[in-house]
């Protein structure tokens, strides 16, 4: 930066004024900082570099800091612990690990990766869903509840025996993985069931296959239904 050391603030651009920003927050030496949004109105590119480089700057120097964000993607590649906050209250802290794969309620789960929902009444401990049964998680019998699916919890294969199956709707290649869109029936007078599967690589089914469908149970998430 020192060859835009003439050069006014709004001469620069938002990554050069970002990065003059933190030199300054940095020059005291504190023990503790905060950073407000420090990427937001950036474009992607840029965000990702500036995110790097602020990680590192600050996993080399002794001073706590907390970032707010509102990018959960965000949040998980620049925090050792995070805090979720909704309606002005922390609702749940941990490791990124610990919110991803044990989030408290529907409401942490969906901020950290889309989902799948299906609904359901417990009956037996479990609930009984077009993809399988899956447990209930001590939720009392005759409780409405919505099971939460990751698009990744999903695999596709040929259809089998006793294993659900879906209609192939859509196709999007999104780099490495894809994003099928599937229909699955769930009985006359019902609406079909409609799910996103990410699968990885090649090859992709194709629109109009019907493909087998395998839940990976202990990836599931069963939480009380609000509001519905």
């Amino acid at each position: 930066m020192l060859d835009h050391a003439e050069r006014y603030r709004h001469q620069l651009s938002g990554g050069e004024q970002q990065r003059v920003a933190l030199a300054r927050a940095r020059a005291p030496r504190p023990r503790v900082m905060m950073l407000d949004e420090p990427f937001s109105n950036l474009d992607i590119s840029l965000r990702s570099q500036l995110r790097d480089l602020v990680l590192h700057v600050v996993k080399r120097t002794a001073a706590s800091t907390v970032i707010v964000t509102h990018d959960p993607e965000e949040a998980m590649f620049m925090g050792d612990r995070i805090g979720v906050m909704r309606d002005g209250r922390i609702v749940q802290q941990g490791t990124p690990e610990e919110l991803y794969d044990h989030p408290v309620s529907a409401f942490v789960a969906e901020l950290f990766s889309d989902v799948n929902h299906i609904h359901g009444i417990v009956r037996g401990g479990r609930v009984e869903t077009p993809l399988g049964v899956v447990a209930a998680n001590g939720l009392a019998d005759g409780t409405k509840a919505e099971v939460l699916v990751r698009p990744d919890s999903l695999v596709l294969g040929p259809v089998a025996d006793g294993t659900a199956s879906g209609s192939v709707l859509a196709v999007r290649m999104l780099g490495e993985s894809s994003l099928v869109h599937l229909g699955v029936a769930r009985g006359p007078g019902s609406e079909d069931l409609h799910l996103h599967v990410r699968i990885p690589g090649r090859p992709r089914p194709r629109e109009g296959d019907t493909v087998g469908i395998r839940l990976e149970a202990d990836r599931v998430f069963v939480f009380p239904l609000i509001d519905g």
